[in-house]
């Protein structure tokens, strides 16, 4: 590209109308709200979501343990050029 071309590129990138990053107005919420969002997201709540997540994978292992299982051995012939 060429130098102007570059400049109106880089022009129309930053006068294109746009919320600049800011975060979108969310309005009022209500003390019920409030206080739900709060415990959803408590170290509390991410503590349990976490040893939630745990015991699932835990007991998918050992489910996994329990089921039939192929082994498969062999030898591959020597090969040399």
């Amino acid at each position: 590209m060429k130098s102007p071309d570059i400049f109106l590129f880089l022009l129309l990138i930053f006068l294109t109308p746009g919320n600049g990053g800011a975060q979108p107005e969310s309005g009022r919420l209500s003390l019920p709200q409030l206080v739900s969002q709060a415990q959803g997201q408590s170290i509390a709540a991410r503590q349990a979501k976490t040893t939630m997540d745990t015991r699932y994978w835990e007991w998918r292992a050992f489910q996994s343990a329990l089921r039939p299982q192929l082994l498969l051995l062999g030898n591959l012939p020597d090969f040399t050029r």
